[in-house]
């Protein structure tokens, strides 16, 4: 699998790289699927292995760290599931939560979750008040949790279903400064900003491919953390050329 480099993104350097929107982000994987460069899951894996990168350099040692993965169920939760699995694989003590149902994960996210169920890993689903209590207690003993609840594809003015919504405010209050958002701080709209945000305050988002309108609105900025640029396959103006404004 090729190796690409994490980039961090600063408010001097930022002006370098290349905004996308929703629609562009969707076709750059389509596209470069189509183009048979690469497959859907090797992109997945590439975008799981930046965020493993991002929680690495946040730990000492990664033999015995907790790290909970707050997983939703689309393919940002799939990228949730596999960094999840290699920090298992290097040592880390992993556990998984998510509020979807497992039956209804399809696709790579379900490759994803299938994965992490071989090595023996229990998948935690929480639909109840009691359920949050037991995820605050997992929160309050992680190292670091991993932000994979959604991505780009969220739509801020749709609003976050209640039981997600519990699950940002809890992981704002109790796991303030380890939280690495995979692409985007959940509950962000990537293309917009809206006053009524209710969204996931990462210390780091690792975001893909190329940054977001959001990730760089100062009024976001909070919400964000610091950021990290992953491309996780072909290079985006060859897979774009049709988008008028690519950059």
């Amino acid at each position: 699998m090729h190796e690409y480099p994490l980039i961090k993104i600063t408010r001097e350097n930022q002006d370098k790289y290349k905004l996308l929107t929703r629609a562009q982000l969707r076709d750059y994987d389509r596209l470069s699927v189509e183009a048979g460069e690469i497959t859907s899951l090797e992109l997945m894996e590439n975008a799981a292995n930046h965020v493993v990168a991002a929680v690495l350099e946040m730990l000492n040692d990664a033999r015995g760290a907790n790290v909970v993965v707050l997983a939703g169920g689309g393919n940002n939760g799939g990228d949730g599931y596999a960094a999840g699995r290699i920090l298992h694989l290097l040592g880390c003590n992993v556990i998984f939560c998510t509020s979807t149902g497992l039956e209804r994960y399809q696709g790579d996210a379900l490759v994803q979750v299938q994965r992490v169920q071989e090595l023996g890993e229990v998948i935690h689903f929480l639909q109840s008040e009691k359920d949050l209590e037991i995820l605050r207690e997992k929160l309050l003993g992680a190292d670091v949790v991993i932000d994979a609840m959604l991505g780009t594809g969220f739509e801020g003015d749709v609003g976050l279903r209640p039981m997600m919504e519990a699950m940002v405010k809890l992981v704002n209050s109790v796991a303030a400064g380890k939280i690495v958002s995979v692409d985007i701080p959940s509950g962000m709209d990537c293309d917009k900003y809206y006053p009524e945000i209710i969204a996931i305050r990462a210390r780091v988002t690792v975001t893909f491919v190329a940054l977001k309108r959001s990730l760089t609105d100062e009024k976001l900025r909070s919400y964000v953390g610091e950021i990290r640029l992953g491309m996780i396959g072909p290079d985006v103006d060859s897979v774009l050329k049709e988008w008028d404004g690519v950059g």
